[in-house]
Formats: structure tokens, sequence, C-alpha cells
């Protein structure tokens, strides 16, 4: 019956022994011998056992697909068995087969055994980098962009997978750049800007022998109020936008340029939760004069955004200041966002 001792073995060479007297003829045999698991700087031990009814001295030894297995591990005789034992290191860790030998010089027995080698269990990675559980952004600032370098430390284990819990944030590029590091970038869209003022990145570090750690870094953008100016694609020179935040039953006041054939277009963002309502949104003109904007698609219970538009027809324009008024919702701040788009006059 084969005993597991507290540290892993592995033995190689050939150790014989006699047994006691039986009838000739019969060859040896081994004992149960089960599947191991060893860990990296503790010595492991297999003790083997096997009989022969002829009372034959038997001899052991051993074949593995596990490199240099032969010339590491001991072979030691023990009465009625043999002693493998073999201290594994980092470079071992996987999974190996080991066959085992007997034979009394005319017959022979094989056991075949499945050797896991693995890091000792321990204390769990832990996020070295970064050393603060967030920071604010400032998204006044064109193109702002915030960038993580990302450290585990994992006592268990050489390398760690590093990854993101899902959702990930939309846009964000992050990369596993060695064991035990990676990278995590991230520049806000108009749209996110106008969206929220928090984000959160949610860092997993699993060293595979421990529960995974998780790592919770919150981003809060600052500077949403001003209204973050941007360039948008297309329709030439002309062409700016904004996003913002239309603050709870507050209106927010934005001054505008537009030339002849140019187009505003806006879109207003429902709150999340509670009675949709409706957006007061309103267009003056330099000459006082109110100018209705067109709603290209009616805002309903769970829309997702309202759509408003207003081009200048006037070819005497060249520009013409206008007032965008943008009346927050009344129970919940209103995200906006605005471009202005150069048309085709013909």
């Amino acid at each position: 019956m084969t005993r597991a001792w507290t540290k892993t073995a592995l033995a190689i060479g050939v150790v014989a022994f006699a047994s006691a007297c039986a009838p000739a003829g019969s060859g040896p045999e081994f004992g149960p011998v089960d599947d191991q698991v060893a860990y990296v700087g503790e010595e492991h031990l297999i003790e083997l056992r096997a009989t022969d009814p002829d009372g034959s001295a038997l001899a052991y030894s051993l074949r593995s697909n596990l490199p240099t297995l032969r010339e590491r591990a001991d072979l030691t005789q023990i009465p009625g068995g043999a002693v493998f034992s073999f201290s594994p290191t980092a470079d071992d860790v996987g999974e190996w087969y080991i066959d085992f030998y007997v034979t009394d010089g005319n017959f022979d027995d094989r056991a075949t055994i499945e050797f896991f080698i693995e890091h000792p269990p321990g204390e769990p990675p832990t996020f070295v980098r970064p050393t603060s559980s967030g920071r604010a952004l400032d998204v006044s600032e064109e193109n702002a962009q915030i960038a993580l370098d990302i450290e585990v430390h994992a006592p268990a284990a050489g390398d760690v997978e590093i990854f993101e819990e899902p959702p990930t944030i939309e846009g964000a590029e992050f990369e596993q750049t060695s064991g035990l590091e990676a990278t995590w970038n991230w520049t806000p869209s108009d749209a996110q800007i106008a969206a929220s003022d928090q984000y959160e990145v949610v860092l997993i570090a699993d060293d595979g022998v421990n529960p995974p750690t998780t790592k919770t870094y919150l981003i809060v953008l600052e500077g949403r109020e001003s209204a973050h100016a941007v360039r948008v694609a297309g329709g030439g020179d002309a062409d700016v936008g904004r996003a913002g935040i239309a603050e709870r039953g507050a209106i927010e006041v934005i001054d505008l340029a537009l030339g002849a054939h140019e187009s505003l277009s806006l879109e207003v963002r429902p709150p999340a939760s509670g009675p949709l309502g409706s957006h007061r949104v309103v267009l003056h003109g330099d000459d006082d004069r109110v100018r209705e904007m067109t709603r290209r698609w009616p805002g309903t219970e769970g829309a997702e955004r309202e759509r408003f538009l207003y081009t200048e027809t006037d070819p005497g324009c060249g520009p013409c200041r206008y007032r965008l008024e943008i009346e927050g919702h009344a129970a919940a701040d209103t995200a906006y966002a605005f471009r202005i788009d150069r048309q085709d006059p013909r």
C-alpha cells in the first residue's frame, strides 16, 4: 500500500532487496502508487512497495518525460521497498508522468502515475501599482488622457494573468507587457464625458494558485461643466463640437456663431431613471428672435437620447451670433452634446 509523505519524490536509479521465499516462476508486483502533487522548493517523497513470491532480489528504476529528472532525483533502499525523492524548481512546474519499474531479473512490473508540480499555495498576489485607488482627470483640457502602469507582486508564482473585469470601458486599451506588469490607457470620448463623471476600472490578478485578487480604480472626470471643446470630423474649418452637463433644474447657456449654410445639431441624453419629461431647448439669435430647433427624433420613455437640428439659411450670416439655452431635467442632471457642420448650399 502506498503512503504519500508530506514531501514529494521522484526517484531514479536501481535499488535491490530480497523478499520472502515463494514458489518459483512468479514475477514481482507493485503495491498501489497514487498520483502526486509536488510543490516548488519542497522535497517530495514517494514510498514504493513491491512483492515477489519467489523471494528474488528486486531492482527499481523509472522513466519520465520531465527533463533532467534522472540526474536530479534520488533512490534510497528501505526494508521491503524503496523511496524516491525529488525537489522541484520553478522550471519544473507542469503536468508530467513517471513510470516506475520493478524487476527480479526475469519478470517486470510497471506503475505509472501523473506527477503535478505547482507553486506552493500561500500569499495571494497584490497590486504594487497603481498605488492609489483612483484619480481625477481634467477633461477641460483637449485630448485629456489617463495612463496606468500596473505591477503585481506574486509570492506564490513566477507569473500571473492580469486582466480587466467586464464590462470594460469602451475605447480603453489594456496590454499585459510581462508576467507581472501591464498598462492601461484611456482618452474619454465626448459622449463618455457627457454621460458620466465617474468611471471604474476593475483589475484582476490571478496566479493560478490562490483566489484572484481584485483592485478597483476610480476615475473622476473634472471640468465637465466647462463644456469640453473638441474638433469633429468632416465639414471643414467651421466644425466644432462640445459636450457637457446641464445641472438639475438649471439652464446651461452657450454662445455660438453660425455662418451661412451651417447646421447646429444637438443631442440631449435623458436621465437614466425616473420620469423622462421634456427638455427645454431654445436658440436665440443676436436680433433676440427665437429660432425653433426641429426635433428630429421625438424623445419617448426609455429613449436613449433626443436629437435637435437647426440650419442657418440666411446667406448674409458670416457668421451670426446665437445663444443656446439647455434646461436641465427637474429631477436629474442632463447630459448634452452638440456640433456645428458646414452644409453644401446646393
